[in-house]
């Protein structure tokens, strides 16, 4: 193994070097930062892998990477690089005329701010789990890299008999909101973060930093008062309902029906994300919402999402008689999402072409999708156990259902 042969600490952020990734294979790395650790001989160094997720960004003993060999014209790049990195220190020096360029300065500094994971590891209830992205957690937290997350109302600390003290006492059972679906030992919840009860807010400012440990893309932590969260739980031999997961609406946002979603590590690929997904169409059908999530989707929320539209989409047109003339804006309102969901998800399959809001496809195709392409969900909601409106929007909905008839 060869070593570094560096000075100092500070030449080391910013350089690049090679390390084997979580698989075993060497790749080239960059330097994030640098730090001594009184418990390690050498000098520690925050990696990110080129080309790989920041989730798998970590520290590592400066002695378990080797130096970069440079190509030859690496001088004549280093003269570029520099040349533009003294450009982009003039334009910040520069006064920003418009809110495009500010917009663009407050996220370079974000993304400076919360390119190092602050906490490396978390205890959550019987899990240790190794985090993958930045959270806002208070710096007094961040101390010791460790933090111990209750697994039912995600009261946070960094001492284990600060959490042993809490759990003796902590009588929450479910999440602090209504009950809107319980079928099969999976119970859904919906909390409201803009509810005047102090512990409801705390409980989910608490959920939304946990959550970002595991999020790239998560700006919500504090301002929680214009968005419902719905906690999706398992239920234990004890009635406890355990969250695994969750994902979160804006209120009175017609257009999107998910705000984010995020299934915790231990939990992952068992369905659940896929049974949230499906919960927020039912929740706009039954509103008479056509909506989709926020967008842009990170790559695993894109094949998530994929995976459902293909499936619901293939549903609905397997209801349809053969060789029917499909609606696209009428398979739209009757699935409750964006028309131009729709639309990519026929023409990704190939199954259509598109003409003046109608299209047609071939049969044939549509059958060999569904034997060979088209795969039901792992966990389906059953709407009939599913209790998401309240009174008043119950009213509304069977007023429409008279209409319609």
């Amino acid at each position: 193994m060869t070593h570094f042969d560096i000075p100092g600490e500070q030449t080391l952020v910013g350089g690049q070097c090679i390390s084997k990734d979580p698989f075993g294979k060497w790749r080239t790395v960059n330097i994030l930062a640098a730090r001594v650790s009184e418990n390690a001989p050498n000098t520690e160094i925050f990696i990110h892998f080129r080309g790989f997720d920041k989730k798998w960004d970590r520290w590592t003993d400066i002695g378990h990477v080797r130096k970069l060999q440079l190509p030859r014209d690496a001088s004549e790049n280093a003269d570029g690089d520099e040349e533009k990195t003294r450009r982009l220190r003039r334009l910040e020096d520069e006064q920003l005329e418009d809110s495009d360029e500010v917009e663009l300065k407050i996220k370079n500094q974000h993304e400076q701010r919360t390119k190092i994971k602050n906490i490396t590891h978390v205890q959550f209830g019987e899990w240790e789990l190794e985090t993958w992205y930045y959270s806002p957690y208070p710096e007094r937290m961040q101390l010791d890299k460790q933090l111990y997350v209750c697994d039912m109302c995600f009261y946070y600390t960094n001492e284990r008999k600060n959490m042993k003290a809490h759990l003796h006492g902590c009588n929450l059972s479910q999440p602090p909101g209504r009950r809107i679906y319980l079928q099969r030992g999976v119970a859904i919840y919906e909390v409201n973060g803009g509810s005047t009860n102090v512990d409801v807010k705390t409980y989910s400012q608490c959920l939304c930093l946990f959550s970002k440990l595991f999020m790239d893309n998560k700006t919500i932590y504090f301002d929680v008062e214009e968005y419902f969260f719905y906690v999706l739980c398992e239920m234990d031999k004890n009635g406890f309902a355990k969250p695994v997961g969750y994902f979160s609406k804006q209120k009175n946002e017609p257009h999107h029906n998910l705000s984010c979603l995020v299934v915790f590590p231990p939990y992952s690929r068992q369905g659940y994300g896929s049974m949230l997904i499906q919960l927020s169409y039912i929740l706009s059908r039954r509103n008479c919402l056509v909506a989709g999530p926020e967008k842009p989707l990170s790559e695993l929320g894109t094949a998530s999402y994929q995976r459902y539209w293909t499936w619901a989409v293939a549903r609905e047109i397997g209801r349809l008689e053969n060789n029917e003339i499909i609606n696209v804006d009428g398979l739209s309102k009757r699935l409750g999402m964006n028309l131009e969901d729709v639309q990519d998800t026929l023409e990704r399959l190939q199954l259509t072409t598109t003409k003046e809001g109608t299209c047609t496809f071939t049969w044939a195709r549509f059958v060999e999708l569904t034997g060979r392409v088209v795969r039901p969900p792992k966990l389906q909601i059953n709407p009939r156990h599913l209790d998401g409106l309240g009174r008043a929007q119950k009213r509304k909905r069977k007023r429409i259902d008279s209409l319609r008839r």
